[in-house]
């Protein structure tokens, strides 16, 4: 039978890329729930960040900088100290003293400290399917390529307006008590009147941070409940998805509320934001200086640079990622 939703693509690639609707998708009935397969061409890799245009990063640089002071958003790359998933193996780092010099030698699970989640991290469950019809064996096994890697975002790096939505600063004023550590959700209608409280407008190519508390409730620890921690706990899409964003992340280590079930469908942000519509979710950001800056300056957009490893199929990176003012 014949699909009953279909869009030719080249009447969508007459319109804005940041047009389509949510209600839109997906944009053929044979791909998966909320996707935007083929909006950018059947090839495309880039997803969500082809919002981010030259003409995006020049306008951003003009308004944003304006003192230059810089906030770098990276944690240690050995924090947190156990990762969250216990499966993943902690930070190795290595000295390596030579007779006139010194090496060392790291060894990382990417998905550890401050990182972009590329799309070959989370596909589509059902049917394991990755963005724009990847599947399992474009990652691995004997006709593995390079389709969808992190190099992606290192050959393009990221340069755009930043915008922080400062929830757990929001949450504070509203006498709101959670534990950052356990599964909790975060309104999209809160995300918005914190937006509209900070005069914020959206605009195409914005990069999104969300600050849960996370980062505060973590540093507050001592060294033996930081070890501890090691162990995962834990209608948002539609508000992304109609924004412009190009680009998510948040203070928390998996970015949505943890296990994820999505009204009745079952469908994680993870596989529509990464598979769905090819869009880098960020984790484990250091919010907390950032915060701070934003309040002493009474302002919440600013420019951000973000130029992860230039690793070839590889499936996640550190983020490498700044604020300038």
């Amino acid at each position: 039978m014949a699909s009953t939703k279909s869009f030719p693509m080249a009447q969508i690639q007459e319109r804005s890329l940041a047009s389509v609707s949510f209600d839109e998708l997906p944009l053929a009935e044979s791909d998966p729930p909320y996707s935007a397969w083929g909006l950018w061409g059947k090839d495309d890799e880039l997803g969500r960040t082809n919002l981010i245009t030259p003409d995006i990063t020049r306008k951003a640089a003009q308004t944003e900088i304006r003192t230059g002071q810089v906030v770098q958003l990276n944690l240690p790359l050995n924090v947190p100290i156990r990762p969250m998933n216990p499966a993943r193996a902690k930070l190795s780092h290595r000295i390596i003293v030579k007779e006139h010099s010194n090496d060392d030698e790291i060894i990382i699970n990417t998905q550890s400290s401050t990182h972009w989640d590329g799309p070959r991290h989370y596909p589509y469950r059902e049917g394991r399917r990755f963005y724009n019809g990847c599947t399992q064996s474009n990652v691995t096994g004997p006709n593995k390529n390079n389709r969808l890697g992190i190099q992606n975002l290192a050959e393009r790096p990221l340069a755009s307006r930043g915008v922080l939505l400062d929830w757990a600063d929001y949450a504070a004023s509203k006498n709101k008590t959670y534990d950052a550590f356990d599964s909790f959700e975060i309104p999209y209608t809160e995300l918005q009147k914190i937006a509209d409280m900070r005069g914020i407008k959206f605009q195409q190519g914005d990069i999104l941070f969300v600050r849960s508390g996370y980062g505060l409730q973590y540093n507050a620890l001592d060294e033996p409940a930081k070890d501890k921690l090691g162990l995962r706990k834990g209608s948002g899409r539609k508000y992304m998805g109609v924004a412009g964003f190009a680009v998510v992340a948040g203070d928390s280590n998996t970015y949505e509320s943890w296990p994820a079930v999505i009204g009745g469908d079952r469908i994680r942000l993870h596989e529509v934001f990464l598979n769905g519509w090819g869009m880098p979710i960020g984790e484990q950001f250091d919010l907390e200086q950032l915060s701070r800056r934003c309040k002493e300056l009474g302002r919440w957009t600013f420019f951000v640079t973000s130029q992860p490893l230039n690793l070839p199929a590889g499936i996640a990176s550190p983020a490498n990622v700044m604020a300038i003012f």
